[in-house]
């Protein structure tokens, strides 16, 4: 049989030798003894179970009235029940960020209006806390109801370097007469203005207007760090007996860094989210405002501290930061979105004897056979290209690969269409086609000769091609006899250069459609 301190157990918490306590209550706690039964009055000796809990019960007492006069004195007392017993003790007054004081007994001396409110205590050991019940405590004072400070924000969160207003509004007994108002950062009886600070002296400016405005404002230029604190507005009338107030709660500061979080790598077509990371309380949160590579977002992007990428575009790449609104020269430090995308804009260039023809202008080249010719293929990409495939149009298979394709000794069975496809790891993309010509040499060989065995007619000659280059283009070269004369069809490369360097049996590329130029050639013998 059990004991707890001299009186039986219940019989269900005792199996054979053993006492069960499945789980330990606080109220278990106490001498325990056992015996065997029938022979109870020979117990063992006792056991001490020692059960420790947090507070519980916690209670508020109050030495005045609910109801008290101004200037009277006024004492909380705070009891818990708890084991160990209660280390610390805090007060709480309701509507306010901090606590008002600390111990079991809380003492308001020369009790005022501005002190009427619910008060609370914590009581906290070891193993937690736990909160009184408020209790309320008024003021009969009859001029307490026409005091009265609002303010126009109670929290106000800014960054560093940054300027911020404070606004309040206020209300006075009517038979008073208003001496000054002003604001201070300390909650006593007798409060410095805070314009007399030498921390805020060179950074405040207040404007409480002719007085009948009812309304005080404070900037507060280059926040610091020790700025954070609450803030309040004074009001100080010519009654020697309840003249002043002292507008609480008052309105609390917050200092935050701010961060842009989010993927730094995404693909195009993801759903990205960039979110400007503080430390406001969600109450104070300001407006925020997204820059990219230095130029602001369009507002429709930006919901709260969130700017949304939705889908992300290849165009979004780049260096983000984010600022309070109105305080965009205090930017956060840069994110780099890095957007990668499958290639675009493919092109194709082509070349031939030093000459270059772009793709996606012209689209096709004419050269002569025996020539070399480089395809050349251009893509915008991220991550770059890794792969160049070519393909000729009507072979199944790529043709090459690398970003140029060289044909040497050009054959007419190498002309056709052309293009080029570009992969990286997200994707791949292809260029238009380009149209590669290949002619062959034929009669044009007569005419270089004359060109080269007559001098006179080679000038003559020279001087009509660079004429009909402007005119006509690249004619081919072609022999015929018109009313008893010489004449020839000639077509040039595209600059001097190239009729100087091309081959004396070359024929130059031309369309069927183009109307033939002729020069007479009458040769003459030696003077």
């Amino acid at each position: 049989m059990w004991s707890k301190d001299g009186h039986p157990v219940e019989k269900k918490r005792s199996i054979n030798n053993q006492m069960q306590l499945h789980p330990v209550r606080y109220e278990d706690g106490g001498n325990y003894t056992c015996a065997v039964e029938g022979h109870e009055d020979r117990p063992s000796p006792a056991m001490i179970l020692n059960v420790q809990y947090p507070p519980r019960n916690t209670l508020v007492s109050i030495t005045f009235s609910m109801e008290t006069l101004e200037g009277a004195i006024v004492t909380l007392t705070c009891s818990s029940d708890a084991n160990p017993p209660v280390e610390i003790y805090t007060w709480f007054k309701v509507g306010e960020s901090t606590p008002v004081g600390s111990g079991q007994q809380y003492n308001i001396t020369n009790f005022s209006s501005e002190d009427g409110g619910q008060y609370y205590c914590e009581a906290r050991n070891e193993h937690g806390a736990y909160n009184s019940t408020a209790v309320s405590i008024t003021v009969t004072d009859a001029v307490a109801s026409e005091w009265n400070v609002t303010y126009e924000q109670l929290h106000i969160c800014a960054v560093e370097g940054s300027s911020v207003d404070m606004s309040c509004s206020y209300t006075y007994p009517r038979d008073r007469i208003l001496e000054k108002v002003f604001w201070t950062i300390i909650n006593s009886r007798d409060p410095p203005d805070l314009i007399q600070d030498e921390k805020y002296k060179e950074r405040i400016r207040t404007d409480c207007g002719d007085r009948k405005s009812g309304s005080c404002t404070l900037n507060l230029k280059g926040v610091k760090r020790e700025d954070a604190v609450m803030y309040y507005c004074r009001i100080v009338t010519n009654g020697t007996t309840y003249g002043t107030f002292l507008g609480k709660p008052g309105v609390t500061l917050y200092l935050t860094d701010l961060n842009v979080r989010g993927a730094q790598n995404a693909k195009e077509g993801d759903i990205v989210n960039l979110t400007c990371e503080n430390t406001c309380p969600q109450r104070s949160s300001p407006s925020f405002m997204w820059s990219k590579d230095g130029h602001p977002v369009e507002k429709k992007k930006n919901i709260n501290n969130q700017l949304q990428l939705h889908p992300v575009r290849y165009e979004d790449g780049g260096s983000y930061t984010c600022a309070v609104k109105g305080h965009e020269d205090l930017p956060s430090p840069a994110m780099i979105l890095n957007v990668q995308y499958s290639p675009k804009e493919t092109n194709v260039s082509l070349s031939s004897s030093g000459q270059l023809v772009e793709g996606n202008t012209l689209g096709y080249i004419t050269t002569l056979e025996g020539a070399s010719v480089t395809l050349t293929c251009s893509s915008d990409a991220n991550p770059p290209v890794e792969n160049y495939n070519w393909f000729k149009v009507g072979e199944s298979t790529p043709v090459g690969s690398g970003q140029q394709y060289n044909i040497t000794d050009i054959r007419n069975e190498d002309g056709g269409q052309y293009y080029c496809e570009a992969k990286n790891e997200v994707g791949a993309d292809n260029s238009s086609v380009v149209l590669l010509h290949v002619t062959s040499g034929g009669r044009g060989t007569v005419m270089y000769a004359l060109i080269a065995g007559a001098a006179g007619v080679g000038v003559a000659l020279l001087c009509g091609a660079v004429w009909m280059r402007h005119r006509n283009g690249n004619k081919e070269t072609r022999r015929e006899d018109v009313d008893g004369h010489q004449y020839a069809n000639t077509g040039f490369q595209r600059s001097l250069q190239s009729i100087a360097s091309a081959p004396a049996s070359a024929e130059a590329a031309g369309g069927a459609e183009d109307v033939p130029q002729y020069s007479t050639i009458q040769p003459h013998g030696s003077r």
